[in-house]
C-alpha cells in the first residue's frame, strides 16, 4: 500500500467510526437532559415569536432546537441538527489539521476525536459545545482565511488544489448552519417539556411519567430555583421536588406550569413520594 494513502484511509475510517458510534447515541433516542428541553422550550418561544422566558439562553442554539422541532417532537428528530453538526465538527477539524500540519497530523486528529469517550458523548446530544466548535473550526478552514502559522509546523507540500475537498466541507458545514438557522424562521411549533419516570404504578403494569414545562422566569434567582426541582424530578426524589415546587411557587407565584407539575406529583402514591427521598436539601 502506498505511503500516501494511508492517511486517507486512517482519515476515512475515523470519519466512519464517528458516524456509526454517534448514530448509536441518535438513535437511542435517550431522554433529554435539563439543559436540552431547556434548548427546546425556547425554541418554542423564538418560532411563536414570544419574548424568551431566559434571558441567558443562546438564540443559536435555540434556531437549531426549532429545527428539530420541525422534523418531530421526539429525541431522534430533536437531536438532528446537533447529530448532523457532530459530523461536520469531526471533517471541520480534520480539515483544519490537514491545512495547517498535512495528511498525517489531520488522520491522526480525526481518529482520536472518533475514539474519545467525552467528545462522542456530545456528538448528539443538543448542547452548543460541538456546532460551536464545528462552526469555528470550519471557518477558519474557509477559502481566503489564512492558515494559522505555528513554530515548527511543516506546511503541506501538496500543490493547492489538494486541498479543494477541505473548502468543499467547510463550505457545505457553514452553508448548512446558514440554512437551518433560515428554516427555523418558519418551523411549525409544538407543545415542549421533559418527561420523568415516577417507576410502576399501583398495579406495577407501567411506569407514571410526569410531564415538566418550565414557566417564564422573570429573573436569574426564578431560573436557578427551577433548575433545583427538576434536579430533584431527575434524581427521583418525588418528595423533594414537591417541596421545592412549592416553595418556587411562595416565592415567584403560582403558574399553569406549576400547577400542572404539582397536580401530577400530588396524584403519586405515598409509596412513590417517599422511596427515594434523602433529605439532602439544597
Amino acid at each position: 500500500m502506498p505511503t500516501t494513502r494511508l492517511p486517507v484511509l486512517i482519515f476515512a475510517a475515523g470519519v466512519m467510526a464517528w458516524i456509526a458510534s454517534a448514530a448509536i447515541l441518535w438513535l437511542g433516542a435517550a431522554p433529554l437532559g435539563h439543559d436540552e428541553a431547556q434548548y427546546v422550550l425556547a425554541a418554542q418561544d423564538l418560532v411563536a415569536g414570544e419574548e424568551p422566558r431566559w434571558f441567558y439562553v443562546s438564540s443559536g442554539m435555540s434556531a437549531l432546537a426549532a429545527i428539530g422541532r420541525a422534523a418531530g417532537d421526539g429525541e431522534v428528530a430533536l437531536r438532528l441538527p446537533t447529530f448532523v453538526l457532530g459530523i461536520g465538527f469531526v471533517l471541520a477539524a480534520g480539515g483544519l489539521a490537514w491545512r495547517v500540519y498535512g495528511a498525517a497530523t489531520a488522520a491522526w486528529v480525526v481518529a482520536v476525536l472518533a475514539g474519545m469517550r467525552s467528545v462522542m458523548r456530545l456528538s448528539v446530544e443538543l448542547l452548543s459545545d460541538l456546532p460551536a466548535a464545528a462552526l469555528l473550526s470550519s471557518s477558519t478552514s474557509t477559502p481566503g482565511i489564512s492558515a494559522v502559522s505555528l513554530p515548527g509546523a511543516s506546511p503541506p507540500a501538496a500543490a493547492a488544489a489538494s486541498y479543494r475537498w477541505k473548502h468543499i466541507v467547510a463550505g457545505v458545514a457553514t452553508l448548512l448552519a446558514i440554512i437551518l438557522i433560515a428554516a427555523s424562521r418558519c418551523s411549525p411549533s409544538a407543545p415542549g417539556g421533559a418527561t420523568y419516570s415516577a417507576g410502576p404504578d399501583e398495579r406495577g403494569e407501567r411506569p407514571t411519567e410526569i410531564q415538566v414545562t418550565a414557566p417564564r422566569f422573570e429573573d436569574g434567582k426564578a431560573a436557578k430555583d427551577w433548575r433545583k426541582v427538576v434536579d430533584k424530578l431527575r434524581r427521583q426524589q418525588f418528595g423533594e421536588a414537591r417541596r421545592k415546587l412549592a416553595e418556587w411557587e411562595r416565592d415567584h407565584g403560582e403558574t399553569t406550569e406549576t400547577r400542572n407539575l404539582a397536580s401530577q406529583l400530588d396524584a403519586l402514591p405515598a409509596h412513590v413520594l417517599r422511596a427515594r427521598d434523602r433529605g439532602d436539601d439544597d
